[in-house]
Parts: structure tokens; sequence; C-alpha cells
């Protein structure tokens, strides 16, 4: 059924007819909604991870120089 202009009245949505809901409640995405995460901090750097980082630096710098052929 529609109205006079043509669009259709109070027919469900076949989103509606198959029982899907929303995945958010209009409570949860607006401004008094849900809090956002806390922001990360950074943390200091361990000696492991700083070793892995510089030997990944040095492995790439070897790669593209093999490549290039010096």
């Amino acid at each position: 059924m529609s109205d006079s202009s043509g669009r259709p009245g109070n027919q469900p949505d076949a989103e509606e007819e198959k029982g899907e809901q929303w995945r958010f409640e209009l409570d949860e995405v607006g401004e008094d909604g849900e809090p956002q995460r806390p922001p990360m901090e950074p943390e200091s750097v361990s000696a492991e991870n700083a070793l892995f980082i510089l030997l990944g630096a040095v492995g790439t710098v070897l790669v593209f120089w093999s490549l290039v052929g010096f």
C-alpha cells in the first residue's frame, strides 16, 4: 500500500520481517553513549625490542643493497 506520493506506507522493511535488529541502540551512539577507550600510554623501550628493530633495519638495508648491486 502507498500514500498519494507513491511512497510505501506503514509496511515493515525486509530486515524487520526477518527479525534482524540494529547492532547498536540509540543510547549507545550519541554524545551520552558508551565512553571511548582510554588513550594508550607509551611505555619504555626494552632492550629486546630495540634489538629486533635494529636487526630489521640492518636486514632491510642489506636486502636493498644486494638488489641494487653495490
